[in-house]
């Protein structure tokens, strides 16, 4: 007997679609206010309890992790819109298959990122005239920041997977959540260890952390019909380029507009 609870699912393929459509959209725009959190309450902490040159320096830093965001946003709507795809045909082996891919996939492209950016995150910041003033602050939160892109990406991709499912309530909590865990990490970093930039900056990467955990628990775990094995967890490189397909092409429009925000930060600064 399956002891796992059935999760509620919202199936586009029957009947009306409007109702269905509304409850499935509700959760997504109220995560996204909550996921916006993370930036302004860094903000907020560093410009209240450190000062404003860190206040200064997370916001110089935050146009450069846009063009990351980018990179994630457009990989999970890759993952979200194949899932789809699959889960209303009932395919559930290369569901399973899909699954293994975007999350072996997250993982080593975020890992590359990872590596890249702290290879050049003082370079960059360089080059849009960052005030030497706030470089050194701003280069470790954005140092920080870079470690966690594996987090970030797994979290994207699997929470675009749990819609994909057709469940949209499950990334929402446990992006409340982590937002949560993100200012609770803030203000005992900052202001019980007076870690500055650097304290903000691990609370959030920690807070991810625990997002990308969540998402990939509740794929495996959750009653969605994946079953992950030893045979089928590895790259399928004809599901790898359905979900390029998608999400390149997303992730080049999302880094158009966070290339834009740079430029204008490079002016400002």
């Amino acid at each position: 007997m399956d002891k796992v609870k059935k999760p509620k699912q919202v199936d586009f393929t029957v009947g009306p679609i409007l109702k269905p459509m509304l409850l499935f959209s509700l959760p997504v725009l109220f995560g996204n206010v909550f996921s916006a959190l993370y930036n302004v309450v860094d903000s907020i902490v560093v410009g209240r309890f450190v000062g404003s040159s860190a206040l200064a320096a997370v916001n110089t830093s935050f146009a450069i992790s846009m063009i990351c965001t980018a990179v994630y946003a457009g990989f999970g709507m890759g993952s979200a819109v194949l899932i789809g795809q699959l889960f209303g045909a009932k395919r559930f082996e290369d569901l399973s298959r899909a699954t293994a891919t975007a999350l072996i996939g997250a993982v080593i492209v975020g890992g590359t990122m990872s590596v890249v950016g702290l290879l050049i995150s003082r370079p960059v910041l360089v080059l849009i005239n960052t005030p030497p003033d706030i470089l050194d602050q701003a280069n470790i939160y954005l140092k920080i920041t870079f470690c966690g892109c594996a987090s970030q990406l797994l979290y994207f991709m699997g929470s675009g997977m749990i819609r994909g499912l057709g469940d949209s309530n499950w990334p929402m909590y446990f992006l409340v959540f982590c937002a949560l865990v993100n200012i609770v990490l803030d203000l005992a970093f900052v202001i019980f260890f007076h870690m500055g930039c650097a304290g903000v900056a691990l609370a959030t990467v920690i807070a991810q952390f625990l997002s990308a955990i969540m998402v990939v628990w509740r794929i495996v775990f959750g009653g969605y019909g994946v079953h992950l094995t030893r045979k089928n967890f590895r790259i399928d490189i004809v599901m790898l380029g359905k979900i390029l397909k998608v999400g390149v092409p997303r992730a080049i429009q999302q880094l158009a507009d966070s290339i834009g925000l740079l430029c204008i930060q490079s002016f400002a600064n």
